[in-house]
């Protein structure tokens, strides 16, 4: 459709309404859109939610930033841009009209941008909270439509900036805190340091750190070396299984870790480690052990993550992607520590400083839980405690132990453990 025909069509819809019968219903949404001038009805709202701690608080804040960035954005850079002047507003009853007619220019619609900025802020934090606040922003778009002073296309279009400027800044979301330092023996030259690690992989570490003893085998060894006495540190080159079973070991024991090469919160290069473990450069990383049952996770009781341990659906990033991928997806059946639920993805991650285990879903048993689950693809806070014991009554699915799919599983149980030590360079 041509621009031509579109304002022809907005035309003609603001025409209808403003042709609608006079009703008790023009008082109130006159006052409505009036007390949303200046963001006062949303500034209103924020101060309601924010006496709630939690998610409640946090939507408050996430609502009015992305209102002051979105009505930034139209008021001062769009309005300008595009330039369309006001409806006429001549044959407008006086039961409609406002007191005083605005004088800025039409398109977008500063108001309804603002209140799709701030009702899909606080949905994003809170989905029960923008249940309630989405009907308000609506309400407040068609007013601006009912007392004249907009076309239909300028609130559709500030209404969906506002939700875009929203969606924006979740991605603008801090990262998460760098792990605190923690005490370390230097060990220049490696001395005192075991390393199990693979054939490939042993020279390039025995040039690195010439003092360290090398083992090019598996991590089993490790546990030898801490309970003799004769290591201050462990190391380990491998792949995700070989470093959890290290961590383990090194959990153990009480022993500092140092991780040449691999991704995720361990890993790094082992020139990095190398140098760190020279320096005694350490870090304190938040670790969880897990086992899984029908699935060999690591030597002794459980494997150790740094990461999540996700059962369900892994969210591809972006709302496009995420759609997608939910409408292919079917929810899975949980029981977490006795509590059922269906959840699109549930995942368990170590808590702080060896706290409460950080357990979220994205449940598939709530209304609108498509949406919400594209606009939270996180998921929301379940409350846990130091362990958590999930089973699958939905049948076998894959789990995911810091990023890596494992065999199907029906139960796994996560504990809290203390932060291990891990060499990390400054």
């Amino acid at each position: 459709m041509t621009p031509l025909r579109l304002r022809y069509w907005d035309a003609r819809l603001h025409a209808a309404v403003g042709a609608l019968p006079e009703s008790p219903a023009d008082r109130w949404l006159r006052r409505l859109t009036r007390s949303a001038d200046h963001g006062r009805l949303w500034f209103a709202v924020a101060l309601l939610l924010a006496l709630r701690r939690g998610p409640s608080r946090r939507a408050a804040l996430r609502g009015l930033g992305s209102l002051s960035v979105a009505s930034a954005v139209v008021n001062t850079v769009l309005k300008r841009v595009f330039g369309r002047v006001r409806p006429d507003m001549a044959n407008l009853s006086a039961g409609r009209a406002l007191p005083r007619a605005p004088h800025t220019f039409s398109f977008p619609s500063g108001h309804s941008a603002s209140a799709g900025a701030f009702a899909t802020g606080v949905l994003l934090e809170s989905p029960p909270a923008g249940a309630l606040v989405g009907p308000l922003a609506l309400a407040v778009g068609y007013s601006r439509v009912h007392v004249g002073v907009h076309y239909p296309g300028d609130v559709v279009s500030g209404l969906a900036i506002g939700a875009g400027v929203a969606l924006a800044g979740q991605r603008l979301r801090p990262p998460p805190p760098a792990p605190p330092a923690a005490p370390a023996p230097a060990l220049p030259g490696g001395a005192g340091l075991v390393v199990a690690t693979t054939p490939a992989a042993a020279a390039g570490i025995r040039r690195l750190l010439p003092d360290a003893e090398v083992l090019d085998r598996g991590p089993d060894v490790l546990r030898d070396a801490a309970r003799g006495g004769r290591a201050r540190a462990l190391g380990v080159a491998g792949d995700g299984d070989a470093v959890a079973a290290a961590a383990a070991v090194a959990a153990e024991h009480g022993l500092p870790l140092a991780v040449f090469g691999g991704t995720g919160p361990l890993g790094r290069t082992p020139e990095g480690t190398a140098a760190a473990v020279a320096a005694g450069s350490a870090v304190a990383v938040d670790v969880a052990e897990v086992d899984v049952a029908e699935v060999d996770v690591a030597e002794g009781d459980g494997a150790l993550v740094a990461g999540p341990v996700v059962v369900g659906l892994r969210l591809p990033p972006g709302p496009r992607a995420a759609a997608r991928a939910l409408r292919e997806a079917t929810p899975v059946g949980v029981v977490v520590d006795g509590r059922p639920a269906e959840v699109w993805a549930l995942s368990v991650a170590p808590g702080r400083s060896g706290g409460p285990l950080d357990v979220r879903c994205v449940r598939a048993d709530v209304p609108f839980a498509r949406l919400r689950a594209v606009l939270a693809p996180g998921g929301r806070p379940v409350p846990a405690g130091r362990e958590v014991r999930v089973h699958l009554w939905s049948g076998p699915r894959p789990v995911h132990l810091d990023g890596r799919a494992r065999e199907a599983a029906t139960s796994f149980a996560v504990r809290a453990r203390p932060p291990l030590v891990v060499y990390r360079p400054r």
